[in-house]
């Protein structure tokens, strides 16, 4: 009985969490479904479609565009809040490292060097503001020189190394820290960046309806929460790798 109440009163948070605003949490879960979609679609429905307007949409790619705009938002939110950068730096690594083989195996099908995993992308994006926020502090004309400067370094190293999104998710990151209180200036050079990446990415811009909702608040707190955050990237694709193996 003392379960099925805990149960109903997170419901209840959550159900109030939704009414108050997009939070911290919702954010997370919507990019968690729509890259789960994303993956599902590219593994196991390649090339799937639906006719409408004249047109072929191929539907598990074009709602997986949402996830990686909420996640790029994310960490540039995190990255200005963050207590201890080193440490949030050092889970990327970690998580980065966790997901390289299954990102090969479920992706690739097999263990290659043709693409690093989203987490890398994620961390240089981190990196890039934070060397922008040392430079700022000093001196905030030439050390917003030097920021840019070290996110071309940033951005050169995602394109090098091909990294997930490639120069465009660095830039991408940076980008959200940059304009993240001038909402329309953030729509602007997001969607330039995202029509330039061509191909499905445009649809990427319907992330920016729910990061426009989002309220600054954490929401649904739980310590566990956060890591799941962080595990259910490797997990879902040690899922889709294992799936793929034996079918």
């Amino acid at each position: 009985m003392n379960s099925l109440l805990g149960c109903h009163r997170r419901i209840e948070i959550l159900k109030i969490e939704w009414r108050n605003g997009m939070t911290a949490f919702w954010l997370r879960v919507i990019a968690m479904v729509t890259m789960l979609t994303d993956h599902v679609g590219a593994v196991f429905f390649p090339g799937f479609a639906i006719s409408f307007l004249g047109s072929e949409w191929e539907i598990f790619r074009i709602i997986g565009r949402i996830a990686f705009p909420i996640f790029a938002y994310q960490i540039a939110e995190g990255a200005g809040h963050t207590s201890n950068w080193k440490k949030y730096a050092l889970r990327l690594l970690l998580f980065g490292v966790i997901s390289e083989i299954p990102f090969d195996l479920a992706l690739y099908g097999s263990i290659t060097l043709q693409k690093q995993n989203v987490y890398v992308t994620l961390l240089l994006g981190l990196l890039a503001i934070r060397l922008d926020m040392y430079f700022v502090k000093k001196d905030i004309w030439f050390g917003r020189m030097k920021g840019l400067l070290f996110t071309g370094v940033c951005m050169a190293i995602a394109w090098g190394i091909r990294c997930d999104y490639s120069f465009f998710g660095v830039i991408m990151i940076y980008w959200f820290y940059l304009t993240r209180t001038e909402p329309i200036m953030m729509g602007l050079g997001n969607a330039i960046i995202e029509c330039t990446m061509g191909g499905l990415q445009p649809f990427g811009l319907f992330a920016l309806i729910p990061i426009g909702f989002y309220n600054h608040e954490k929401g649904y707190e739980k310590k566990w929460i956060k890591w799941l955050g962080y595990a259910f990237y490797p997990a879902h694709l040690i899922v889709i790798a294992g799936i793929r193996a034996v079918i």
